[in-house]
């Protein structure tokens, strides 16, 4: 403690650039390098040695990032204290009272480079478990806890501060086993690793990462520092943490990743304008939002669902969020007013993705491509009523961030109280749309009409907060929601497609990040149908019949309408939790995957079950053989559980698909133990019993339970991915040839294989007979003659329950090579026959036409059924004669509605079974159009000892089918809608009708008057069963169809879509003629006159 150099003052500390150090009085000083000495004051008085007794200490002083520190150490207490000074070194404020070995205290130790607590060691870096420190002559060691110190060596020599000029020692630490030191190298501005043994001991070394890079800051995020200095330890991953930027400046070049899954943007915008950013460039799934933090809390506040208290719909902080899926360029647009923004850009999925981030900035008094809804109401509907439907709108405003069209976009929503509805009903109708800037029709007005009690109730003040849900709804309806965008509805299987944005969301809601065909609802009616998400599957969200939660599925449905869309209003949502109650799968509570041939997994789960959700599904998915023993366990009431596997993967729980059950009483435990399961889909019910009280009140039971799956195993069939080891190759296959096989497959024979090459396009029915168990059969179609089965090469399967036959057949097969997988299902042993036979396609009968077949053939127990396939293409009457057999045979005929190639037993529409060798027949008529099979197949009987005979018999086959089209009416004067008179121009809109034919319409007819030559197309969309339409020209005006005076018809197929495009149309009365096609077809539709021009 002496002034050897004679300055006038003795150090006190001298790590760092900033000392404490005191003169001859003991007055305490700091000193930056060799700058005058700066007095330490507390109030205007400069402190001095045992200024606050000698219980203290002041033991450092430094700059800590821009903030003046003072180092305090309590000898009486065995704690360390800080003060935080001005930039004249003034005391401002104190904080801490740190144990000595507090991972506090040593952080001050390393912060000042000191040893306050006297162990003979200074922290270097204290991050995780093992921590780097240096003693009194600045060599190297390595702690674990508490443990003793490791010295670091290289070659047998202990590391020293300095040892390398250039480096820096920054910190230790072992990661997943592997001990690894960082080292930073100041001249290049890089970090480098050493790799040490279990004694510390160098062995190898490895990096020359620039420190921003994203392997160094990957090192900051395992070693827990801030080697690059700026204050983050990792990435910059926050709203305080933002890098900021000029717009419009050099486009950013960076990335997102697993570990560094966001990126912080800020910019000011000083005026008003019109701010993009684009994202290219990218090598992975990335998007870009734009963020405003109106509360200043550093946290991106999201949207909320509407707040009673308030009656605030929050839309959150999100401003504009439009993503795209893949590596596709990804853009945002907003208007602005001056303040500060933040962009984010983060990783989907957790992609890596290196990105271009480019903005621009316009400025603008105003939205050039402003979108706005302007609300027009009634008189019923008083001051209060309309703030809450004004409400619903401002929302829907905030959720479209900008016109699609070239210019600013008005949606126009009349709204009015419609007296034919009743209760809580609400119906938009009514859009009219017009042609965007890229092609797409989208609504620019629409109606809503409300039941007088939604009209009585939003008048009330009482309920001036009311939630504007109701009206979100109706009004999303208008927007598009739900099926609006042309191909998104499969009216067939009841969803909206899968490979649409809102296919995307489900796939995320789900847990797949697969694009997911979406269920709706059906059932409603014709106005209503396919135009809701299905309530039991998506529960409470806004484009259910139960009305909450606005979720980003119903925004990603108006981006498939072609709407630019703020995903970042998407309210609060998950799918529900339950799969409900009834024989739906759609939904279970957990999907545990797929087992892959050769896993064996072990799941442990637990959950409760009770009267509101009294059915648990957990889903499972064998990709093999599957074994399956589980326990329901744990039990505080009685709880069954049962076993379901979905054959036909309609995630319907169909007769005879619970092939397992476990229904002990009370809270014993239940379980499987099953082995030999066929490669499917699995489904484990937990489900709640119910019992009678003595009042014959049926009480539902609430109990929670365990579930373990104590072993799910799957393993590869016996053809596994192979099919170069057929079990018999049939070789060339023609027209007229037929193949059958006898085998069995059981324990000793799994499944068999067999390969046929067609030489030419192939017609053939393929039937697996014989069963006492149950079998399968798959199609394989090698496309790429690699000898394996690639992804979507098995093309047909039958899957029937038990021991009941299956059938496949198909037309038009292309040549190649396909082979006929045969399959025990779980522990089947049993025998078949499998037999193949080309059969005859009678081809298309159009509308207007009539045919005549003749037909022999021989029916026998080799090749009991023959088939013959034809296709009406309008309303038939189908006359079949079946004679001059030899033997009894029957007849029956197939509708194959959903034309897959599989006959279900629902699509047997008649059938002829006399008996002997009496002619069978069919006579019928209102056939709908499509594709239909005659099936003559041989029958059998018993002969006196027991013995199954099966019969051989000839037969002709005699066939007439008439196909016409519905009759039009001749009056013309009785129309649904007349459209008035239409004056010449360019109409960038279009005229758009729902409507419905069926038992109670069966047609409708509207009149249109040209007022000059006109350009137009007409399409009849929606459709769920056929409808046509036919155009009218009223040449004469005399109010009937003469001849030559239908001009145009349109006649597809089921419910696809009907089109009628012409051109030069002179001017004069027009009508559009819509009709149903059979008397069994019930249909909504919507109409729509598009792409007219008048001159």
């Amino acid at each position: 403690g002496i002034d050897a150099n004679g300055d006038g003052y003795i150090p006190v500390e001298l790590a760092g650039n900033t000392k404490l150090i005191k003169d001859v009085a003991n007055k305490y000083f700091t000193q930056i390098g060799t700058n005058t000495p700066t007095a330490i004051k507390n109030g205007g008085q400069q402190i001095y040695q045992d200024i606050y007794g000698s219980a203290w200490q002041t033991i450092a002083a430094e700059t800590v990032n821009g903030d003046n520190q003072v180092l305090w150490k309590n000898v009486a207490g065995n704690y360390l204290h800080i003060w935080h000074l001005d930039n004249n070194w003034n005391w401002v404020s104190s904080e801490g009272q740190w144990a000595f070995n507090s991972p506090e205290a040593l952080t001050q130790e390393t912060k000042f480079g000191i040893d306050a607590n006297g162990d003979g060691y200074i922290p270097v870096e204290l991050a995780g478990n093992t921590k780097l420190i240096k003693d009194a002559t600045k060599k190297y060691f390595t702690q674990i806890g508490t443990n003793t110190p490791t010295a670091i060596k290289n070659g047998g020599q202990q590391i020293y501060q300095d040892i390398y000029s250039g480096w820096q020692t920054l910190a230790a630490e072992t990661v997943n086993g592997d001990n690894q030191v960082l080292w930073k190298n100041t001249d290049g501005n890089f970090l480098h690793i050493w790799h040490l043994d279990s004694n510390w001991n160098w062995v190898s070394s490895e990096g020359q990462w620039a420190l921003n890079s994203s392997e160094a800051l990957t090192q900051e995020t395992k070693f827990g520092i801030d080697a690059n200095g700026d204050g983050v330890i990792g990435y910059n991953n926050t709203l305080n943490t933002a890098r900021n930027i000029v717009i419009g400046s050099s486009p950013i070049y960076d990335s997102v990743s697993n570990l560094d899954l966001n990126n912080f943007y800020r910019f000011t915008a000083s005026q008003s304008g019109i701010f993009t950013a684009n994202l290219t460039g990218l090598t992975g799934d990335a998007d870009v939002r734009l963020i405003q933090d109106k509360n200043n809390n550093g946290v991106i506040d999201t949207a909320q669902l509407y707040n009673p208290t308030t009656g605030i719909i929050d839309t959150g902080e999100i401003l504009a969020w439009q993503w795209e899926r893949g590596t596709g360029n990804e853009a945002i647009r907003s208007f602005l007013n001056p303040g500060t923004y933040y962009l984010q850009v983060m990783s989907y999925n957790n992609q890596i993705a290196n990105y271009n981030l480019a903005t621009n900035f316009t400025p603008a008094a105003s939205d050039d491509r402003k979108f706005s809804i302007q609300i027009n109401v009634d008189s019923s509907m008083n001051a209060t009523a309309q703030a809450i439907i004004r409400k619903a709108a401002d929302f829907w405003e905030k959720a479209i961030s900008y016109s699609s069209f070239n210019g600013s976009h008005i949606l126009t929503i009349n709204v009015s109280k419609d007296s034919s509805l009743t209760d809580w009903w609400g119906i938009a109708t009514g859009q009219i749309t017009g042609l965007d800037a890229n092609g797409r029709y989208i609504p620019i007005s629409g109606e809503v009409h409300l039941s007088p009690d939604v009209v009585n109730d939003l008048n009330k003040v009482s309920n001036s907060e009311r939630n504007p849900g109701l009206l979100v709804h109706e009004i999303g309806h208008i927007l598009g929601l739900v099926g609006f965008a042309k191909n998104t509805v499969d009216r067939y299987t009841g969803t909206y497609n899968a490979n649409t944005y809102a296919g995307w969301v489900y796939g995320e809601l789900k847990g797949t990040f697969i694009q997911t065909a979406i269920p709706l609802m059906t059932g409603m009616g014709p106005l209503s149908d396919y135009a809701h998400w299905n309530k039991d599957v998506f529960g409470a969200e806004t484009m259910t019949s139960t009305i909450m939660s606005l979720s980003q599925l119903s925004l990603a449905a108006l981006r498939d309408v072609g709407w630019n869309i703020n995903y970042g209003v998407a309210q609060p949502y998950s799918l529900p939790a339950l799969g409900g109650t009834g024989n739906t799968l759609t939904t279970a509570v957990s999907d545990l995957g797929t087992l892959t041939a050769g896993s064996n997994w072990i799941w442990k789960l637990n959950n409760i079950v009770n009267s509101e959700f009294p059915d648990q599904f957990y889903k499972i998915k064998f990709d093999g053989i599957g074994t399956l023993n589980a326990t329901l366990d744990g039990l505080t009431a009685d709880a069954n559980m049962r076993l379901i596997y979905d054959a036909n993967n309609n995630g319907i729980i169909d007769a005879g698909e619970v092939i397992a059950t476990s229904t002990n009483t009370g809270t014993a435990s239940e379980s499987f133990n099953l082995s030999n399961l066929a490669a499917g889909t699995y489904y484990v019910d937990v489900y709640a019993t119910n019992y009678f009280d003595s009042f014959s009140n049926k009480v539902n039971i609430k109990t929670s339970y365990n579930l373990n799956f104590n072993n799910l195993a799957a393993s590869a069939p016996p053809i596994g991915n192979n099919l170069n080891t057929v079990t018999y190759d049939f070789g060339n296959f023609g027209p007229g040839w037929t193949g059958a096989w006898n085998a069995t497959v059981g324990d000793s024979n799994f499944d068999d294989l067999f390969r046929f090459n067609f030489t030419e396009n192939a017609n053939f029915t393929v039937n697996l007979i014989g069963l006492t168990d149950n079998a399968d059969i798959s199609v394989i179609y090698d496309s790429n003659k690699n000898g394996l089965i690639d992804a979507g090469e098995v093309i047909l399967t039958s899957n029937n329950l038990g021991n009941l036959s299956e059938n496949i057949t198909r037309a038009g097969l292309l040549p190649g090579t396909y082979y006929f997988h045969i399959n025990r299902v779980g522990s089947a042993n049993t025998p078949y026959q499998f037999r193949i036979a080309t059969f005859s396609d009678f081809g298309t009968v159009a509308a207007g036409s009539n045919w005549i077949w003749k037909y022999n053939n021989i029916v026998n127990s080799e090749f009991p059924d023959q088939f013959y396939k034809f296709k009406s293409d309008g309303i038939g009457t189908l006359n079949v004669t079946l004679d001059n057999l030899t033997a009894d045979a029957n007849m029956r005929l197939i509708y194959d509605a959903n034309n897959n190639g599989i006959f279900e037993p629902s699509e047997v529409i008649a059938t002829s079974t006399n008996t002997g060798t009496a002619s069978e027949s069919f006579n019928l008529s209102n056939l709908a159009a499509g594709t239909y099979y005659i099936d003559v197949y041989a029958t059998n009987y018993f002969d006196s000892f027991g013995n199954k005979v099966n019969i051989k018999t000839s037969y002709n086959l005699n066939t007439t089918l008439t196909v016409s089209a519905p009759p039009i009416s001749n009056n013309l004067n009785i129309v649904n809608h007349d459209f008035g008179t239409l004056t010449p121009k360019v109409y960038d809109y279009y005229y758009y009708v729902n409507g419905f034919v069926g038992d109670s319409s069966i047609d409708d007819l509207f009149r249109f008057n040209f007022a000059g030559t006109t350009n137009l197309t007409f399409n009849l969309t929606g459709l769920t069963d056929n409808a046509n339409m036919s155009l009218i020209y009223d040449s004469n005006n005399n109010g009937l169809i003469d001849p030559g005076e239908v001009i145009a018809t349109s006649t597809n197929l089921g419910n696809i879509s009907e089109t009628i495009t012409l051109s030069g149309l002179l001017a004069g009365n027009y009508y559009l003629y819509v009709y149903r096609f059979a008397s069994t077809v019930n249909t909504r539709y919507r109409l729509q006159l598009e792409n007219l021009v008048i001159t």
